[in-house]
Formats: C-alpha cells, sequence, structure tokens
C-alpha cells in the first residue's frame, strides 16, 4: 500500500512540474504553430497558432474556454477539451 502513495505522489509531483514548465515556456508555446497530425483535432483546426488565446493552460478561442494544454515536451503539445473526454497531439511546426 505504501508502493501505491508513493507512486502516486510521484505522479503528482510529475504533473505539477509539467505545469511548471508550460508557465515557464508560454510564450515559447504562443509564438509557434502547432500542427496536427492525427485524426483528433481541437475545433477541427489542423494548425493552431496561440497569439492571446492562451493564458497559462487554457485554451480560449472568441472568449470562450475549450481546452486545456496537458502536457508540453520541446516540440509536443498534447491537448485535451475542457472534460478531459478527448485528448489532441499537436507538433511544433
Amino acid at each position: 500500500m505504501k508502493r501505491i502513495f508513493r507512486y502516486i505522489k510521484i505522479l503528482i509531483i510529475l504533473i505539477l512540474i509539467n505545469q511548471i514548465i508550460i508557465l515557464i515556456s508560454n510564450n515559447s508555446i504562443r509564438k509557434g504553430w502547432w500542427k496536427s497530425n492525427s485524426e483528433n483535432r481541437l475545433n477541427d483546426h489542423d494548425v493552431l497558432e496561440f497569439d492571446q488565446n492562451l493564458n497559462w493552460n487554457i485554451i480560449t478561442e472568441n472568449g470562450k474556454k475549450n481546452g486545456i494544454v496537458q502536457f508540453y515536451v520541446g516540440k509536443k503539445l498534447l491537448i485535451s477539451n475542457l472534460t478531459l473526454t478527448e485528448w489532441y497531439l499537436y507538433e511544433h511546426k
């Protein structure tokens, strides 16, 4: 049981560290063009460009929240919708 709690604690720490990385790298995420290579696309957008549409890790479109940046590693960006039911993978182009 202690081992499970240890793994959960490590997972939570990794998630928090990644959210801090997203906060620090917010400008580089905004300046990039993000292209989806899969069938799943956030609101049917093949290419995303975040200028003012990204506030920390919340994606807005026309003033309405519609996505969350969940994971950011260099050239890959994992986005989910607000209900966490659909996930989208975008790459930096």
